[in-house]
Parts: structure tokens; sequence; C-alpha cells
């Protein structure tokens, strides 16, 4: 089985709406600069504070992207839990691509 990271956090109320506005601003920029094997996906949780990000190909390649630095920027301000990150093994999928 291959395997996906997946970061998972929580924010405070208020800030969640601006990680959301952060992240889709960086999703925006992705598409863009379309780096090459860079695949992934992020998901606001029912209930508002809590999001999950999948790396599906390409994880390596984020740290070096302007992208995804502007959206770490401030993210003591505005997490009430430590960035988690979790490996996860994919065990299928529909189109998303990492169920090989």
């Amino acid at each position: 089985m291959s395997e996906a990271p997946v970061i998972c956090n929580e924010t405070r109320t208020e800030p969640a709406r601006e990680s959301q506005r952060l992240i889709k601003g960086d999703f925006a920029r992705l598409v863009a600069q379309a780096p090459d094997g860079l695949r992934g996906a992020d998901f606001r949780l029912i209930g508002g504070v809590a999001f999950g990000h999948v790396a599906i190909d390409g994880a390596d390649v984020l740290p070096s992207l302007s992208t995804f630095r502007n959206v770490l920027a401030g993210i003591a301000d505005r997490f009430v839990t430590p960035v988690t990150p979790l490996a996860a093994a994919w065990v299928g999928s529909h189109r998303c691509g990492g169920g090989r």
C-alpha cells in the first residue's frame, strides 16, 4: 500500500476563517504555478475549526513553495493544537489518484 501524509490541526474560531482564506489563496497560486508532481487536497472539517490536509503526491516539494510558507506564517496565533503529521495508507480511492 502506498502512503500519503495527512496533516491535521485545529484553529481558534475566528482564525479558522483566515486559515480557510489562506488555504484557498494557496490553491489558487498552485494552479497558476502548476508545480510538477504536486497533488493534494485540504478539508475544513464539519464543526468549522479543524482542518485536514492530504498530500497525494509531491509532499517533499511543499516546503520550497512560497505559497506553502505563506499559509504557515502566523500559525501559532491561529492554531489551538500543534500541527499533527500522520502517515496514512491508501485503502481505496475514486479519481483521487493515490489509490494506485
